[in-house]
């Protein structure tokens, strides 16, 4: 599998969070509270300064399936067939499918009364259709024939599934780990280089999982969210 891939370092970013992290710091050290600060990226922010970017490898469409029978052995026999009819269509379809949790049982509570339904609770499941890609996939093809699958599922009466999420994805972020590190090391590099002598940056955080977002419309970024931690020297 060819998955070339580039280092991108946002430098706008880059000089954003360092204008802000030493704004705060100087503020924060001249009133004597402390003198470092630190400074979470946010992995939510459009602009991750540090990531990877490589060509998705596959299409994934999260899955919620519950059901609303009278008892919890209706309701797990219920999951259980709809799982079933799921493995049997993407096999025919040549679609992957992925148990996330085979049942998640939560309670609910009457706001007439502090009891909750402990004998009878409430029961979902959550797999994901997964779709390998190639250069010639096209993509609203796969789209639609996934939802296709799902809706054409023949399910007992109570039961329901339902596509949650879409998005691009691959097949295995870890593999990214070593050039992200990479790219953080630079990052540092750089960072420390712009802030000059009075003031030294470190990393925090670095040991967390590898996260994929989509990026394009079949490209995802690869990143670990990290902490900035700005010191005086």
């Amino acid at each position: 599998m060819d998955l070339n891939h580039c280092f991108h370092l946002n430098l706008f970013s880059t000089m954003k969070c360092l204008i802000l992290s030493l704004l705060f710091c100087l503020s924060v050290s001249a009133s004597g509270k402390s003198d470092s600060w630190i400074y979470t990226v946010n992995s939510n922010v459009e602009a991750f300064p540090v990531f990877v970017e490589t060509d998705a490898t596959c299409m994934v469409f999260d899955l919620n399936i519950r059901s609303e029978s009278d008892s919890l052995d209706d309701k797990l026999q219920d999951i259980q067939l709809v799982r079933d009819a799921l493995m049997a269509a993407c096999a025919e379809a040549k679609f992957d499918l992925r148990v996330n949790r085979a049942f998640e049982f939560s309670h609910s509570y009457s706001k007439y009364s502090f009891s909750s339904s402990v004998d009878n609770p409430n029961v979902e499941g959550s797999m994901s259709i997964v779709v390998p890609l190639k250069a010639e996939t096209d993509l609203v093809h796969v789209a639609r024939k996934a939802r296709q699958i799902v809706s054409k599922l023949k399910l007992p009466k109570k039961a329901s599934v339902h596509v949650v999420n879409t998005g691009l994805g691959i097949g295995n972020p870890e593999e990214f780990r070593l050039p992200i590190l990479e790219a953080i090391r630079v990052y540092l590099e750089e960072t420390n280089k712009a802030l000059g002598d009075g003031y030294e940056v470190s990393i925090e955080g670095i040991t967390g999982s590898v996260r994929a977002r989509q990026s394009g419309e079949r490209k995802v970024q690869l990143y670990i969210p990290f902490s900035i931690v700005l010191n005086s020297r």
